[in-house]
């Protein structure tokens, strides 16, 4: 049996202070993502031609808030900085940037092109 993931509780700031309530996001902000990605095609129906620009312009802004509540930023961010000589560092980062850029505009053609 796993345990389930908690979602808030509460927790001494230091010694001898009052409790905080602490509340985990991660689940909050996934649950949001999964209702604007729900919602989206019923919102973007009437707007026509522009449906397909509007969904992208609802849904990614929300997906990369998801990805960074659950620590993607926290993952790549080391590992990009652990690269040895600056240059290679340089280099490796700007990879990261054109591949990210490529699906990017692959997607933004897509819709373009509907």
């Amino acid at each position: 049996m796993t345990a389930l993931p908690r979602i808030a509780w509460t927790e001494r700031a230091g010694a001898g202070q009052r409790l905080v309530l602490v509340v985990d996001l991660r689940l909050i902000g996934s649950l949001a993502t999964g209702a604007i990605l729900i919602a989206t095609p019923s919102l973007a129906a009437p707007l026509g031609r522009l449906s397909s620009p509007f969904a992208l312009l609802v849904t990614l802004p929300s997906l990369a808030l998801a990805l960074e509540a659950f620590g993607w930023r926290d993952r790549l961010a080391p590992r990009l900085a652990a690269i040895g000589p600056p240059l290679v560092r340089l280099l490796s980062t700007y990879v990261v940037w054109l591949v990210t850029s490529a699906v990017l505009t692959l997607d933004v053609a897509a819709v373009a092109a509907a």
